[in-house]
C-alpha cells in the first residue's frame, strides 16, 4: 500500500507511527516492542526501495506539519 501511495506522489500524506496496546506487546513478553518500527519496519522500506527522504518525509516532515 505504501509503494503505491508513493507511485501516486501521495507520501506527504503519510504518518508513520506504531501502538503498543498490551503487555504481550513488549519485547520481554515476546512481542515485536517499542523499537519495531524503527529498527525492523524502517530497515524493510529502505530495502523494498524506499529513500532515506522518503522515510524522513513520513516520519518526520509529515507530523511536523500536522502539528503547525
Amino acid at each position: 500500500m505504501l509503494n503505491a501511495l508513493r507511485q501516486r506522489g501521495l507520501l506527504n500524506r503519510v504518518m508513520l507511527s506504531m501502538d503498543i496496546t498490551r503487555r504481550s506487546h513488549l519485547k520481554a513478553n515476546g512481542g515485536n516492542g517499542y523499537d519495531y518500527l524503527l529498527t525492523t519496519f524502517i530497515p524493510q522500506l529502505r530495502q523494498s526501495g524506499f529513500s532515506q527522504a522518503d522515510v524522513d518525509t513520513m516520519l518526520r516532515d509529515n507530523p511536523s506539519q500536522f502539528f503547525q
